[in-house]
Order: C-alpha cells, then structure tokens, then sequence
C-alpha cells in the first residue's frame, strides 16, 4: 500500500493513515479516491437547500401521491420548529 501498489478504502485504514500523518480525514479520501474534492466540498459548503419532492427525487422514492405524502408528513415532523432550540 505504501510503494502505491494496493490502494485500501477501509475506512478504518484511512482513518490510521489519517491520524498517523496527522491529515483531515477528507484529505486522505480524497487521496485514496473514496471521495472527490467536490462531494467534499459539497458537503462542507452546502448549497440551497432541497425540496422535500427534490431530496424523494434524489433519494429515488417513487413518484406516487401516496408515497410522496409519507415523506412530506416525514419531513415536516422532523423539521425543527421556529423557537425550538432543543434540535
């Protein structure tokens, strides 16, 4: 692994490889390939946010009214409430 030779993405190997070198976690799945610079950026500076049909969409619920309606109804209980610190 280390000549270049096996690439590893257990994470428990890329979090000793991470620890060890005294590296971000990120840096070392980004160098491994696990992850790419832009799904880490991504995830670090979200854009927008998403419609709860966009995030079904996203997730590949089917389209379906029904289906739909549990995820909305999901969605709205898990929210947080304006005023309600306790998230």
């Amino acid at each position: 692994m280390l000549s270049g030779d096996i690439a590893s993405t257990d994470i428990r190997v890329l979090t000793a490889i991470a620890d060890a070198l005294g590296l971000p976690l990120t840096t070392v799945f980004v160098a491994a390939g696990t992850l790419s610079a832009d799904e880490v950026a991504g995830v670090q500076s979200p854009t927008g946010h998403l419609t709860a049909d966009q995030a079904a969409d996203q997730l590949g619920l089917p389209a379906d009214p029904q289906t739909r309606a549990v995820f909305k109804n999901l969605v709205e209980t898990l929210r947080p409430k304006p005023g309600n610190d306790a998230g």
